[in-house]
């Protein structure tokens, strides 16, 4: 089961996937049950931001789909660096 505090943050970046193109890709690294990494693209900031989803969480991304990992290529920021972007646009 995932933590609550991941669930709510799964919330709020589905939330940001109506705003922004977004789409999922697969990292075959990671551990099982978090190997959908959702991909935000923010075209104004010319960065796309990502974050690992728990499988329990993927229902709220019911409308976006997996891709290729290799479709998706872009630098992996902090998360530091996430939310300065994101602080960046408020």
């Amino acid at each position: 089961m995932t933590d609550i505090v991941y669930t709510e943050r799964a919330i709020l970046l589905a939330l940001m996937t109506k705003m922004y193109s977004s789409h999922f890709r697969i990292d075959d690294e990671e551990e099982e049950g978090f190997q959908h990494v959702l991909c935000v693209h923010l075209r104004s900031y010319d960065k796309t931001l990502t974050w690992h989803i728990a499988d329990d969480d993927l229902k709220y991304f019911k409308r976006l789909f997996a891709k290729n990992p290799y479709d998706c290529n872009m630098p992996w920021y902090t998360t530091d660096e996430k939310y300065e972007v994101m602080e960046m646009m408020i």
